[in-house]
């Protein structure tokens, strides 16, 4: 009688242990790949009162892809084309949105173009992530067809008499 006992928890924990194991066997495979981040991102099909979704930021080819941390999928959930996507202006986390694990992360809203309109993604990360993305962003190879933003002129100095 102990004997089946102890065989159906073992036969217990292993079946309870094999989506743990893959999970976190998902997320070592993508933080080890060339590229990755880590990236958390708010999604706006999450519920309401949700905070931000711990993800991984990956670059591949000329696509920015995004997958959340406790996911099946080896497929990214976003993806964001070099040419449809536009950085707006980062910013620092606000007073609901810091926790620990975002102590010194900033948020970089991302614009892509989607069909006839263009949908917003805040992506909160670490500095030299911020500093990857924008570079990716704005290193597009000629005739890629990437136009940045136009930016307002810089305020004309005043010369000295």
């Amino acid at each position: 009688m102990y004997l089946a006992v102890l065989k159906f928890c073992i036969v217990a924990l292993v079946v309870l242990a094999i989506p743990v194991i893959l999970i976190v066997a998902r997320r070592i495979w993508l933080v080890r790949t060339v590229g990755a981040f880590d990236c958390s991102m708010i999604m706006e099909s999450a519920t309401p009162g949700t905070r931000w979704v711990p993800g991984v930021g990956r670059f591949k080819g000329e696509e920015l892809w995004w997958y959340p941390d406790f996911g099946w999928s080896f497929s990214p959930r976003l993806r964001f084309p070099r040419d449809r996507t536009i950085a707006l202006p980062s910013r620092d986390l606000t007073g609901t949105e810091i926790a620990p694990e975002f102590a010194d992360y900033r948020v970089v809203p991302l614009s892509r173009k989607i069909g006839g309109g263009t949908a917003v993604w805040d992506l909160a990360m670490a500095p030299p992530a911020v500093t990857a993305v924008l570079s990716w962003l704005e290193a597009a190879p000629p005739g890629m067809g990437h136009h940045r933003p136009q930016m307002p002129p810089p305020p004309e100095r005043r010369q000295r008499p």
